[in-house]
């Protein structure tokens, strides 16, 4: 296995700590709709590491600022989170196999839980501090993974997946006896969809077309690339039309706007916590950047949109997000401008 870069997940989260003591009273009214909680393998006392991993996995994975009054920000969870799979080998394995289970049918009509969960997956196989954490993804969970790509009821959540499947894939040797049981899983599948009809709109996005809109009419296919893209494009689904005029349907544009407020959110988080060194090594800082430079190209054309337009409600709240896609980034912008400018026996500093 290779080794994972330093991320420094630990300090990334740690400044938002602090947000989650205010946040803590308003437990009612922000989750999403009911749904019966995966349970955990084990009982742990209150206070201890793995309980707490798995009260804050919970929330973050389920809390919806959209229904609760006093907005409250999902990050406020990950400090925890992290620092408890770091701590803990234990609460990494409960973490991951909490997980799998968002990952699995009964929640394929969540998709907020799902993207929410493979975003924790991606975080904690970056965090250096966890190096085992991947040692946790069994056969259940390759199972529920695989379960959740075959579905694909969820295109978005179901990029994010397989780009995290391929990181995996790329930190394991081809052969070897011991070899994740996720990483042999995806390993499987694509030899399997050699085709492409699968998985190829995210391996090859320039071409192929997710499966669930392949079965669409041509003018509600919002996702449909008018030309063909460069290879090394995004596979997120805010890259795949950026040309559109036509606004998603509430629901939809709802689900991709929380994305990008998150994405957004931790990009900040990513930059004001990193080093220079760890700011101009980081693949999660590039991969936020990423995420958040094309969410704000969508975001605009929402904006400009004419079938149909946006009613006043929803225009501000794409300029609200367009605003904080805006500034994730130029604060990233700044941020790296100044790490190459500073002197080399700084960049190790904070």
């Amino acid at each position: 296995m290779k080794t994972a870069k330093p991320s420094g997940l630990s300090r990334v989260f740690g400044s938002i700590r602090r947000k989650a003591g205010a946040s803590s009273s308003s437990e009612n009214g922000n989750r999403t709709a009911a749904f019966q909680m995966p349970s955990s393998t084990g009982n742990y006392a209150p206070g201890s590491p793995e309980a707490a991993a798995i009260e804050a996995l919970s929330k973050f994975c389920t809390t919806d600022p959209a229904r609760t009054e006093n907005d409250v920000d999902p990050a406020v969870y990950l400090p925890t989170i992290v620092e408890s799979c770091e701590s803990s080998p234990t609460a990494s394995a409960e973490v991951a196999h909490l997980i799998g289970e968002f990952l699995g049918k009964p929640f394929q009509a969540q998709e907020q839980i799902q993207y929410k969960a493979v975003m924790i997956l991606r975080i904690l196989i970056d965090n250096q501090g966890v190096t085992t954490f991947v040692r946790n993804l069994n056969k259940g969970f390759a199972s529920n993974a695989k379960t959740m790509l075959r579905s694909m009821k969820n295109p978005n959540a179901c990029v994010l997946l397989i780009e995290t499947l391929e990181k995996l894939d790329s930190m394991f040797p081809r052969d070897g006896s011991d070899i994740p049981a996720v990483v042999s899983m995806w390993r499987r599948e694509k030899e399997k969809d050699r085709s492409g009809s699968q998985y190829g709109f995210a391996l090859q996005p320039q071409f192929v077309q997710p499966p669930s809109l392949q079965a669409y009419p041509q003018q509600q296919q919002p996702f449909v690339p008018p030309t063909v893209q460069s290879p090394t494009h995004r596979r997120d689904y805010f890259s795949r039309e950026h040309n559109s005029r036509r606004l998603p349907d509430p629901a939809e544009l709802a689900s991709r706007l929380e994305e990008a407020r998150t994405s957004a959110k931790l990009l900040q988080q990513c930059v004001s916590n990193s080093s220079p060194s760890e700011l101009l090594d980081s693949d999660l800082v590039s991969e936020f950047t990423a995420r958040c430079t094309s969410a704000s190209k969508s975001v605009q054309t929402y904006i400009a949109a004419e079938d149909p337009s946006p009613d006043d409600a929803t225009m501000e709240n794409l300029l609200a997000t367009n605003e904080l896609l805006q500034k994730a980034l130029d604060s990233r912008d700044r941020a790296i401008s100044n790490a190459r400018e500073a002197p080399a026996h700084l960049n190790c500093l904070h």
